[in-house]
């Protein structure tokens, strides 16, 4: 049920969870005979999978559509308690679009920034250096260097940049 749906980057219980977000938002814009039942069910299936995604632990993408839809409740919820009064259009037109774009900002960075699939390692060998080569100390190193360089000279005595040119990218900085 986490698995992750390559096209939008979304499990499908996230994306459930951004559906009863958006809907809780949008439900002040809906007729008075179903505003009760698609605000109750919307709430309990946000809380749901919120409560399941937090198991294994939310994605930071989810986060503002939580926050969205958790901003949104108390505003679908007051009027059905007759606590509340309704708000009025003008007010409440800024708010949903406010709130549909703070919860569009949740797919939006799942779909910017997917989860990163590494391939296997190919070699039987791990990456970095060997254990033996990491623990050389400096007078291998350099034991090393002059045994090339003493080599290299025997063959084309005094001439030394253009006995390195041939090995690439080694030279002498004078």
């Amino acid at each position: 049920m986490n698995e992750i749906i390559p096209g939008v980057s979304m499990s499908p219980l996230e994306l459930l969870a951004v559906l009863a977000a958006v809907v809780l938002v949008v439900v002040r814009w809906l007729p008075a005979a179903a505003r009760a039942r698609v605000t109750v069910g919307a709430g309990a299936v946000l809380l749901v999978s919120a409560a399941v995604l937090a198991v294994p632990g939310i994605r930071w993408q989810l986060v503002p559509v939580l926050v969205g839809g958790g901003v949104a409740l108390p505003f679908a919820v007051a009027p059905l308690m007759r606590t509340g009064r309704r708000v009025r259009w003008w007010l409440a037109l800024p708010g949903t679009v406010a709130g549909v774009g703070l919860i569009a900002t949740g797919p939006a960075a799942a779909w910017a920034f997917p989860v990163p699939v590494f391939p296997e390692p190919s070699g039987s060998k791990r990456g970095g250096l060997p254990a033996h080569r990491a623990r050389r100390r400096p007078q291998v190193v350099a034991a090393s260097t002059l045994a090339f360089l003493d080599a290299t000279l025997r063959q084309a005595p005094g001439d030394l940049d253009r006995a390195l040119s041939a090995y690439g990218s080694l030279s002498v900085h004078r």
